[in-house]
């Protein structure tokens, strides 16, 4: 182990408290709404954008609740499934092109898991976690370098499409497993290769 994650494993309260309400539903479960459509979101990173990496002696802060690119930490996180995972990791997951799915605590389990199954089956490069600062409106959401869509419902063509256009497109296209596992739950299983040599390979195709 070196001693860049030792120094990287402390003071983790910086980013995250440790509080259960970060992955944890307290109240009902969101009833998923068909009329409200998916919502994609695009931010304009400049070319020569490049992301500071900042060690934990300081903390981050963002201006927006979902961020899709910025300043992280410098040990990314092992790709699969989180307990949680802070936003100041699973940033620089998206900076080597992973794609990050995100689910309010309540959002309805079933649409959980269709989004998960999803998300799984395209890509081995994928961060999954819950994150509370989605809204009720559009609880579920997948991200990617400079880009991020949110929504009620889960339409698997759309959330499909979304990752095919948008994963592996971030600045550092890195396969390389990532040194941070706090509260990882299940690694993530290669899909067609460690360096996901297709995307959603059981996407249909177009005609």
């Amino acid at each position: 182990m070196s001693e860049l994650y030792r120094v990287d494993k402390t003071n983790l309260t910086l980013d995250w408290s440790g509080s259960l309400e970060n992955y944890t539903c307290f109240l009902n479960t969101i009833r998923p709404d068909p009329y409200t459509p998916a919502y994609i979101m695009r931010d304009y990173i400049p070319t020569a954008y490049s992301a500071r990496h900042e060690c934990m002696n300081k903390p981050i802060h963002y201006n927006k609740n979902l961020p899709t690119f910025g300043t992280h930490r410098p040990a990314w996180p092992r790709y699969g499934e989180y307990t949680f995972v802070p936003r100041q990791r699973w940033l620089h997951s998206l900076e080597h092109g992973a794609i990050v799915m995100l689910y309010h605590p309540c959002a309805h389990p079933l649409l959980e898991r269709q989004l998960k199954d999803i998300v799984k089956s395209c890509l081995y490069r994928h961060v999954i976690t819950p994150y509370t600062l989605l809204s009720e409106e559009r609880p579920l959401a997948v991200v990617a370098w400079g880009w991020a869509m949110t929504m009620s419902m889960v339409d698997t063509d759309i959330v499909q499409e979304f990752i095919t256009a948008h994963a592996l497109k971030g600045p550092e296209k890195l396969s390389q497993d990532g040194q941070y596992d706090y509260l990882l739950e299940k690694p993530a299983a290669i899909v067609t290769s460690e360096d996901d040599s297709t995307v959603c390979p059981q996407r249909a195709p177009a005609f």
